[in-house]
């Protein structure tokens, strides 16, 4: 390629040095129209949004999203030079259209992973007592909670150090196993560091699975 350029080959062919040099250095699909709107697309720049989420009366929940780049803006005002240079004339309010819905996928893509990352920061800073561990224990959904949220559990109702549940070796299926162990085999009486609703639900739970409990417990409470 190099002696093309430099050699006297293009002239040979009618063709001047400038010209074919040009065009040798054009990139892939440089003369499609796609192209050439998403090139101009990217130097409008990305758009910066920022999203408000408004509570009405009746709990529903609205989003708001403001563009401080003003991106489509900026993508509409080179319509024109666009069309003219790239498409022609009847092509315009197309070329208009599919600006928009290029802006839109943006748009919806950039508030979706924003709510999703919202969404998750508030999962993981739940607090032991916001999550519902008699419904993850019975659903056997505790391995969809986060990694450091079964400490929760190990902490309050089993008593256990941070260096006792981050030990080398204690996998994550073996916390949940031991969890659902403690649950079930937990006493029916209330402890001291044991919510009342968690207590209430262990003791369904627990006269569900195992009805023999029921006459354990009258028992119990039957004067001798």
């Amino acid at each position: 390629m190099r002696q093309l350029l430099e050699g006297d080959v293009t002239e040979k062919f009618g063709l001047e040095k400038e010209v074919f040099k040009d065009a040798c250095l054009r990139e892939l699909h440089d003369y499609s129209n796609r192209k050439q709107l998403e090139k101009m697309m990217a130097q409008c720049g990305e758009p910066m949004l920022q999203v408000t989420e408004e509570v009405h009366s009746d709990g529903s929940v609205s989003l708001s999203v403001v563009d401080s780049n003003n991106t489509l803006q900026k993508c509409q005002s080179n319509v024109d030079s666009f069309v003219e240079q790239y498409v022609c004339g009847d092509l315009c309010r197309a070329t208009e259209n599919e600006i928009k819905r290029r802006y839109d996928l943006k748009v919806k893509a950039a508030v979706s992973k924003k709510t999703t990352a919202n969404t998750r920061a508030l999962d993981k800073a739940k607090t032991y007592d916001e999550i519902d561990w008699p419904n993850h224990i019975a659903s056997n959904t505790l391995d969809k909670l986060y990694v450091s949220q079964p400490h929760l559990y190990m902490m309050h109702q089993m008593e256990l150090s941070k260096s006792q549940f981050e030990a080398k070796g204690y996998t994550k299926a073996k916390k949940i196993g031991d969890i659902k162990k403690h649950f079930y085999t937990s006493t029916l009486l209330p402890r001291n560091n044991q919510s009342p609703r968690l207590h209430l639900l262990s003791q369904n739970l627990l006269l569900h699975s195992f009805p023999f409990l029921t006459l354990l417990e009258h028992s119990h409470h039957v004067s001798p």
